[in-house]
């Protein structure tokens, strides 16, 4: 068995750890106790909690040699994601807000894989 180091490690364990907080916070708390800086933190925590799902998912691809493409294809992914879940707890998703929200995603993962900077 290869031996991992502590970036991989932390690739594979941040989607359990950004989970267990986000359970915590909802447990513990309710939308009218914590306000505006509560809901920012439960949404904070639902993106990286995406985020790290879909990079560790996206890492073993094979089109996804780059690292970093990964992880801007995963954060890009996450907001679509996060702006489809903040549209839907205000009532504003509608199926053109749907559609708009996943052309924003197609768009800057467009913008991303067609990019071709150095370490990209």
């Amino acid at each position: 068995m290869p031996h991992m180091n502590t970036k991989t490690k932390f690739v594979y364990l941040a989607p359990f750890v950004a989970l267990a907080l986000l359970l915590m916070v909802l447990d513990m708390t309710n939308p009218v106790m914590v306000g505006p800086i509560g809901s920012l933190i439960v949404f904070g925590l639902i993106y990286v909690f995406i985020s790290s799902c879909l990079y560790a998912i996206v890492e073993v691809l094979p089109y996804f040699s780059h690292k970093r493409r990964a992880g801007v294809f995963a954060n890009v992914a996450a907001l679509g994601a996060v702006l489809l879940l903040a549209l839907n707890s205000l009532g504003q998703l509608t199926l053109l807000n749907f559609m708009l929200s996943l052309l924003l995603v197609f768009f800057g993962v467009f913008y991303f894989t067609r990019k071709r900077a150095p370490g990209l």
